[in-house]
């Protein structure tokens, strides 16, 4: 009894620790890897605004770069050239 007692103390005190900030295992914010996966499955205003909010929390390259394109899509969509134009320009400069 005493020797489970003695187990189950550190790991209340680990569980109950304040837990820092939540990074993905890229460290990259998890709110931006959130927006990232909102702005894919979201269609017009709320997915160009979930893409656009997703690309300033800061997003891995590789991951941003494919915010990027769907964003230009989805400006495209709308009929939203000059903004749509602007992303890929971005895109050609990273």
């Amino acid at each position: 009894m005493l020797a489970a007692l003695l187990f189950a103390v550190p790991l209340l005190a680990v569980s109950t620790a304040p837990a820092p900030a939540r990074m993905a295992r890229s460290r990259e914010p998890v709110a931006a890897i959130d927006e990232s996966y909102r702005c894919l499955a979201k269609a017009k205003e709320e997915g160009i605004v979930a893409c656009q909010k997703a690309l300033t929390l800061g997003l891995a390259p590789w991951r941003a770069e494919v915010i990027r394109q769907a964003l230009a899509v989805k400006l495209t969509n709308l009929v939203r050239l000059e903004e749509a134009v602007e992303v890929y320009r971005e895109s050609a400069r990273l």
